[in-house]
């Protein structure tokens, strides 16, 4: 009798798990492509600074 009981719990577990799943997705969706937006600004604004540093140590060398 346990193991039958145990057996649905886990089912009932399983499929709830995978209605939420399913509803949680556009929400993953969303945060994935903000994170991709902030990490492309991020890389930008690296580049750019190395840019600038790079350009501000050649200045400094001329010097």
């Amino acid at each position: 009798m346990q193991n039958e009981e145990k057996s649905i719990t886990l089912d009932e577990l399983t499929s709830a798990s995978m209605k939420s799943r399913k509803q949680e997705k556009p929400f993953f969706k969303k945060e994935k492509d903000e994170l991709k937006k902030s990490y492309l600004q991020f890389v930008t604004t690296q580049k750019e600074t190395q840019i600038k540093s790079g350009q501000s140590m050649g200045e400094k060398v001329k010097e």
